[in-house]
């Protein structure tokens, strides 16, 4: 697939995005070390590689699934601002 020459002169990073299917958020929180009675952060490390879970759902064949990025050569914490209130 190839990338748009637009958006690869804006960016100064780029990364990758996954759909993963809503029931597997889960195995792959607890995978990494998080419980249910934990808070969990909005990214975790899954294959040495941070990724970013965007809360933002679509469904397709019948499925719904979670939107998340993968950083590439950037981590999420750099990236993500955060308001005094959280």
């Amino acid at each position: 697939m190839a990338l748009s020459e637009t958006l690869v002169k804006m960016s100064p990073v780029k990364g990758e995005y996954y759909l993963v299917e809503r029931e597997k958020i889960d195995y792959l929180y607890r995978n990494a070390g998080h419980s249910d009675e934990d808070e969990v952060p909005n990214f975790i490390t899954i294959d040495g590689k941070e990724c970013l879970f965007t809360e933002n759902f679509i469904e397709k064949d019948g499925k719904e699934y979670e939107i998340v990025m993968v950083a590439n050569g950037f981590s999420w914490e750099d990236i993500i601002i955060y308001d005094e209130d959280e």
